[in-house]
């Protein structure tokens, strides 16, 4: 059953009054970021429960951002937060500092503690620092498959992304952007391990000097389907290759095999003892 969000509150008697429904969406928003979600996890976790924004109906990670960031749901309003160019036309456009702002503490009832609003900003404040940073250590590198992997199901790009991070199966893999930004409802699309990629693309390339010759030959990668690639060449012409990606279990050394044969042991034993 599919849930309308509009912002948590309604207007009646001239006053800001809670809805009970939405202020649960406002607080799981805030709880999951605090408990370590992302804003992009939080707007697939959303979609997932088919809860529908009043602006076009899908979360997106600028429309969690959003809610995060309202002063409103603390219990306080912040107003003119946007202006009017002039009369006739009605444009507004949002208020930089051209016009006075007033910020009114507690001027409703508020949905979640002032505390923890407060620390949901320095949470977005650390994770902006965070990422800025780690942005600054990579903006150096290119890599050459970027812009040119191209979803065969909602035509948006395929982007790189580390998987299991700080595990012993962390890889870089290529992922359709919408389905890594709003999940597998939107675009059931296969993502491929970067070895892959780059082993299949060195193959109809005829060498592994990808950074030179990917912009030279080719117009587009697009992945039509599960264990498909079509080089699109320059000169018009294309070449389908399949891809299979091996089974996580077929790279296991035959220690990792035979501690996941003593972990099933141990927990057959606990089956057993509670049965």
């Amino acid at each position: 059953r599919r849930v309308l969000f509009r912002s948590g509150y309604r207007l009646k008697d001239g006053k800001l009054e809670i809805v009970p429904e939405e202020a649960e969406i406002v607080r799981q928003i805030f709880n999951d970021y605090l408990s370590g979600m992302g804003l992009i996890a939080i707007a697939k976790k959303l979609n997932r429960m088919q809860i529908r924004t009043i602006k076009g109906g899908t979360w997106y990670y600028n429309s969690v951002r959003k809610v995060l960031t309202n002063e409103k749901y603390a219990g306080s309003l912040l107003l003119q937060k946007t202006y009017s160019v002039d009369y006739l036309h009605r444009k507004k456009l949002i208020n930089h500092g051209e016009r006075t702002r007033y910020f009114v503490e507690n001027s409703h009832e508020a949905i979640v503690p002032q505390n923890v609003f407060d620390a949901v900003q320095v949470e977005l404040c650390r994770r902006a620092e965070k990422a800025a940073s780690k942005k600054e250590n990579e903006k150096d590198t290119v890599y050459p498959f970027t812009g040119i992997v191209i979803c065969g199901k909602c035509d948006k790009h395929y982007r790189r992304k580390i998987t299991g991070a700080g595990s012993r199966y962390e890889k870089p893999v290529w992922i359709c952007s919408t389905f890594n930004t709003i999940g597998r409802e939107h675009c059931d699309s296969q993502q491929i391990p970067e070895s892959i990629l780059m082993a299949k693309t060195a193959q109809v390339l005829g060498t592994d000097d990808l950074d030179a010759a990917i912009p030279e030959l080719l117009a587009a990668i697009r992945i039509p389907g599960p264990g498909q690639l079509v080089y699109v060449f320059k000169d018009g012409s294309e070449q389908e290759v399949v891809w299979e990606n091996p089974s996580r279990s077929k790279s296991w050394t035959p220690e990792m095999r035979q501690k996941a044969r003593e972990r099933t042991l141990e927990r057959n034993r606990k089956e057993d003892n509670h049965a």
